[in-house]
């Protein structure tokens, strides 16, 4: 929606840029919320593979020649690379329903002079 916006913003004016204002925001809150899921999955891998690696004998990239001290702290950090995801995913799974209230905000279709947006 916000590349449709741009290219109506000259011939609507300002309520065309209010709406690309808001469908940005909620594009940026779901891309964020992508993010952060795709960003726990990942560390969440990262460690499976770094325990099956290490518990086959396997020579990997991670656990190659990691000490129990070493691997604490790999623990350590990715624990808390996963936490600081979960607190960004669960802001932007709460900010998104109003993104899309101020997207889909029947004022806006009628200053643009077309249908609402609103589902239903």
């Amino acid at each position: 929606m916000p590349a449709a916006t741009e290219l109506a913003e000259p011939a609507l004016g300002r309520p065309a840029r209010e709406l690309l204002r808001r469908a940005t925001r909620m594009q940026d809150v779901l891309g964020e919320h992508q993010d952060a899921c795709f960003a726990q999955q990942r560390v969440t891998e990262l460690l499976a593979g770094l325990n099956s690696g290490l518990g086959n004998g396997l020579n990997n990239s991670l656990g190659s020649g990691l000490g129990g001290e070493s691997l604490a702290g790999v623990a350590f950090v990715a624990g808390r690379l996963f936490e600081r995801e979960e607190v960004r995913r669960v802001e932007m799974r709460a900010a998104w329903p109003q993104a899309w209230v101020d997207v889909a905000a029947a004022d806006f279709a009628q200053d643009l002079g077309v249908l609402s947006l609103r589902p239903g």
